[in-house]
């Protein structure tokens, strides 16, 4: 019981005071909405991909990628530059295009792309979209050999 009165005695001390009503209700709610607004907002991932051979697959699966709405598809020069880019942040993640990626799908035989990425949420998911669109594509490849 005397808890009780002892906590009720320090409520109606800390609501006598107006300012201590706006700076413990008031102001962190406005802290809040501040910050938020400009920083809050829609994200949208960014993907750099590296082409070391291009060609005509190569040049559907990049435009493949461009097409998709959800993520930013930007050309980096190379590899390192690449995965210096995904380790500062500029990239969420990355995709290098080997240069023997022409060649295999041309004969039929697998290719192996290299994904580039951090632990972080958005790069997982950014890895899940490219999977599948890259998964599209050799759909549309083997349609293409069969015929």
């Amino acid at each position: 019981m005397k808890v009780l009165v002892i906590g009720a005695n320090a409520v109606r001390r800390l609501l006598r005071d107006p300012s201590n009503i706006f700076f413990v209700f008031i102001f962190p709610m406005l802290l809040i909405i501040v910050l938020g607004a400009s920083f809050g907002g829609e994200f949208e991932p960014r993907l750099g991909v590296v082409i070391e051979e291009s060609g005509t697959a190569t040049d559907a699966l990049v435009a493949d990628l461009r097409a998709d709405t959800s993520f930013e598809t930007t050309i980096v020069a190379t590899r390192t530059a690449l995965e210096g880019d995904v380790e500062r942040g500029r990239f969420e993640a990355g995709l290098v295009v080997p240069s023997g990626y022409e060649a295999a799908i041309s004969d039929g035989t697998s290719a192996t792309l290299l994904f580039v990425g951090t632990a972080e949420l958005a790069s997982q998911q950014l890895r899940q979209e490219v999977d599948a669109i890259i998964a599209e594509e050799n759909i549309a490849l083997v349609a293409q050999s069969a015929i």
